[in-house]
């Protein structure tokens, strides 16, 4: 997909069924701008409507006035794969 049709969706769009109540949950805990989660594992969906394993660090900030969170993903499914040979 190009940056036009994933700018603007809320990032619970691109998560895995699974994935979304502990994502979720997480959130909520965020009170404060500068809360941040730790680290947990998530199923992210690709485009091709394929998973993706992810670790994901959410931060409750202000952005343009408005409550928002920062959610940063990284890519661990090699690390996945290893763990699982």
């Amino acid at each position: 997909q190009s940056s036009e049709e994933l700018i603007g969706r809320p990032v619970t769009d691109f998560v895995a069924p699974a994935s979304l109540p502990p994502m979720l949950s997480d959130l909520a805990r965020l009170i404060k701008p500068g809360d941040c989660s730790p680290p947990f594992p998530a199923v992210m969906i690709r485009s091709d409507g394929s998973g993706l394993d992810v670790e994901v660090l959410t931060v409750k900030m202000v952005w343009e006035g408005h409550d928002a969170f920062q959610v940063v993903t990284r890519d661990v499914s090699e690390r996945r794969a290893a763990e699982a040979a």
